[in-house]
């Protein structure tokens, strides 16, 4: 997990111990070309890695489906709207090719608030520039600012 580990070096500002700790929470997950990361009114149960391969985030529309993004080697992927505040998602996360992921767990994730302060922390901000809308973003941000004070 030496990859992952690299990383997160550049996202946790935190002693090498505790990055170590960081980097153990992650799962090594492989998905097939065609699975879903997650669907459309699913919930998301888990953040991931990308250390290999491609997944496409779109929509489906009555005539077409629209990209949002397409997520590559060295990106987070989450719905975080599904996986913070519990509603459904609202992506659909397809592999596009084999894929290889890291991945933490819902439970997870909530630990690393107790090992890594919001304010030393630049991966939530990450996770949010690439997988949310501009606007949703600056909600979804102010909101999780607000919780991490709490």
């Amino acid at each position: 997990m030496p990859e992952l580990k690299n990383y997160l070096k550049g996202y946790f500002f935190v002693p090498e111990n505790d990055l170590d700790h960081i980097a153990r929470l992650f799962k090594k997950e492989k998905l097939n070309a065609g699975e879903y990361f997650v669907k459309v009114g699913h919930y998301a149960d888990k953040l991931s890695f990308v250390n290999s391969g491609i997944l496409r985030i779109f929509l489906q529309t009555e005539n077409k489906e629209v990209t949002q993004w397409i997520a590559t080697e060295g990106y987070f992927l989450a719905d975080l709207r599904s996986l913070i505040f519990g509603q459904p998602a609202r992506w659909f996360m397809q592999t596009e090719t084999n894929v290889e992921l890291f991945s933490i767990s819902k439970e997870d994730y909530k630990k690393l608030a107790t090992i890594i302060p919001a304010s030393k922390s630049k991966v939530l901000i990450q996770f949010l520039k690439f997988t949310q809308n501009r606007m949703g973003i600056i909600r979804l941000l102010f909101k999780v600012l607000v919780l991490a004070q709490r």
